[in-house]
């Protein structure tokens, strides 16, 4: 028995909503939104964040980001912060 039948035999065992759930996951497959796809993109933005510090030495402090977070949503949302050395 190939993947696609295995699949198609577990699934047909499975209660509809969550039969319903395995077509979303194999859509988002599909689109490439998968959850290992998301993983790969966080930690290559991750690295290329690292290089751009290592690179020009600007960043952010974890305070200046929490203080600008803090102000979301809120009436007095602050712009970003400019990072600095």
């Amino acid at each position: 028995m190939n993947t696609a039948e295995q699949v198609y035999h577990d699934v047909l065992l499975l209660p509809e909503p969550l039969a319903q759930e395995v077509l979303q996951f194999v859509d988002s497959l599909k689109q490439g939104n998968s959850p290992l796809n998301k993983k790969v993109d966080f930690k290559q933005e991750a690295l290329d964040s690292r290089n751009a510090y290592q690179n020009t030495g600007l960043h952010l402090t974890g305070d200046e980001v929490q203080d600008w977070l803090s102000t979301w949503g809120t009436e007095n949302e602050k712009e970003q912060p400019e990072c600095h050395k």
